[in-house]
């Protein structure tokens, strides 16, 4: 209640000493440079005149205007279509119509030339707040903003404008004066172009722009080259497992890599040095993932058939011509490989000409072996329902058996056996000595089935006794006779009496 009290005596007392004292100076006379201005209200005159004369005669470049905090937030964030929007004044419209910092303004070109040396906010501040200029705190913070989003200095070691650290150190008048202000290596707008044909490229994203800062151009040619240089020795390896001999300046890119990993003064003027190589080893990279991504499982199959090729050289099934051929076209063939990544060879030319050749002596062997499977199969289809004496079928006897069935066409591609029998030169060679006994075979073993007849039964072994005299007549022994019972194979046991 006291302290309440004690203010509004406190604000009364200033009221009243307001109205003396502009009774005051309204009560006496204004005298300017010598010459006593006449006035009504002395007062009005004043501030008029401090102005129109006094102001603008000690603070030469003041503004008329302020900047304001959200004018500091929109150059820090805004997109760079905008800039030219964030004021229309001519005291603090800094950015022209494409974005671009127009380093002669009133507010720009004073502060560029005081960071010949590095400075402090603090410093920036009494400086730029005393004559001439007489700015306010705002703009002064201002024309920091838009000298780091239009990378020409730095400010706590960064000269990207979207950092944390710069957007707090812009962000009130006691951050400020503790933020660390110099200038920044600015890159002419001609070497950017050339450092963004070279960088851009090799980004998925984040391309760089001409007002992006140099520190964004180091970060990002980092990035693209350590890219680079991964990919390449990628694509490296599987053309060295292919067979390729590859020669590729390596060395320079991890050399580039290393100087802008120092992040020395001079590294993106020897990235522009290098560019050249850099454009080669890109479009290189290119054109090996493309041809990898159409020839790199191909190429294996076709190592894979070479590979098949000499074992079938190696079982002697061909004669000395065929394998003379065969092993000069197998030779060119990997003769040709270390040359694959120059990106001219006819590989694939090379390949078809010894496919085609193996496929050339195959074919006779492969066309007999289906000539034989073909005839022992009309052979069994013509016996299959034959019965011999026995009421037996063909078809049902162990010795029955059907063989594969014929192939037709012979088709290779990336292994020396058939596509469809699957079935290789030399094994198909074996088989034909094979089916030739076995139609021999077959034609044995039918007839042996046919001569099968049925097995007669003799009836089971009667034996008798018959006790004779020794002499006797025929009428007698027919009548001891006609008391057996007698067969074909009845024995007859004879006991002579004594």
């Amino acid at each position: 209640e006291i302290l309440t009290k004690y203010g509004r005596i406190m604000n009364d007392k200033k009221n009243e000493l307001g109205r003396v004292l502009r009774k005051a100076i309204d009560s006496g006379q204004l005298l300017y440079e010598g010459e006593l201005k006449p006035t009504s209200s002395l007062i009005n005159e004043l501030k008029d005149l401090l102005k129109e004369k006094v102001i603008p005669g000690h603070y030469t470049e003041i503004t008329y205007t302020t900047a304001t905090s959200k004018d500091i937030d929109g150059v820090l964030s805004g997109p760079q279509n905008t800039l030219k929007t964030i004021r229309l004044d001519d005291d603090h419209r800094v950015f022209n119509d494409n974005g671009e910092l127009i380093e002669t303004h009133k507010i720009i070109s004073p502060v560029i030339e005081y960071l010949e040396e590095d400075q402090t906010g603090e410093t920036l501040l009494e400086k730029f707040s005393s004559p001439p200029y007489g700015w306010t705190p705002e703009t002064i913070i201002y024309s920091v903003a838009c000298l780091i989003r239009g990378g020409k200095i730095m400010v706590n070691n960064s000269d990207y404008y979207g950092k944390a650290d710069v957007h707090k150190a812009l962000k009130s008048v006691s951050e400020f004066k503790k933020a660390r202000i110099r200038r920044s290596v600015v890159l002419k707008p001609s070497d950017k172009q050339y450092l963004m044909d070279i960088i851009n490229p090799l980004m998925d994203d984040g391309k760089l722009s001409l007002q992006s800062p140099r520190s964004e151009f180091i970060a990002r040619a980092l990035d693209g080259l350590k890219r680079l240089y991964r990919t390449l020795e990628e694509l490296k390896g599987k053309m060295e497992e292919l067979g390729a001999a590859v020669n590729w300046e390596l060395d320079k890119t991890k050399g580039l890599i290393n100087l802008l990993v120092g992040g020395g003064h001079d590294c993106l003027d020897k990235l522009l040095e290098e560019r050249t190589i850099l454009r080669e080893l890109k479009e290189i990279a290119d054109k090996t993932e493309d041809f990898l991504k159409k020839n790199y499982e191909k190429i294996k199959k076709q190592r894979g058939f070479l590979k098949d090729i000499d074992g079938e050289i190696a079982k002697k099934e061909f004669d000395d011509g065929q394998s003379e051929e065969l092993s000069a076209l197998v030779k060119e063939y990997r003769d040709t490989l270390p040359s694959i990544a120059s990106f001219g060879t006819d590989l694939d030319g090379i390949f078809e000409k010894l496919r085609n050749t193996y496929k050339g002596y195959f074919n006779p062997v492969h066309n007999e072996r289906d000539r034989l499977l073909s005839e022992i199969e009309e052979y069994l289809d013509s016996i299959r329902e034959e019965r011999n004496q026995l009421g037996k079928r063909a078809a049902d006897q162990s010795w029955f058996k059907a063989p594969n069935s014929p192939c037709n066409e012979l088709e290779i591609r990336f292994s020396t056996k058939c596509e469809h029998c699957h079935i290789g030169f030399r094994e198909a060679v074996l088989e034909i000595a094979s089916l030739k006994g076995k139609l021999e075979g077959l034609k044995a073993s039918y007839e042996k089935f046919m001569e099968e007849r049925p097995v007669t039964t003799p009836p089971p072994v009667r034996r008798e006794r018959l006790k004779l005299k020794r002499r006797l007549t025929y009428l007698q022994l027919k009548r001891e006779l006609e008391k057996l019972t007698l067969n074909d194979n009845t024995e007859i046991e004879i006991e002579l009496e004594d």
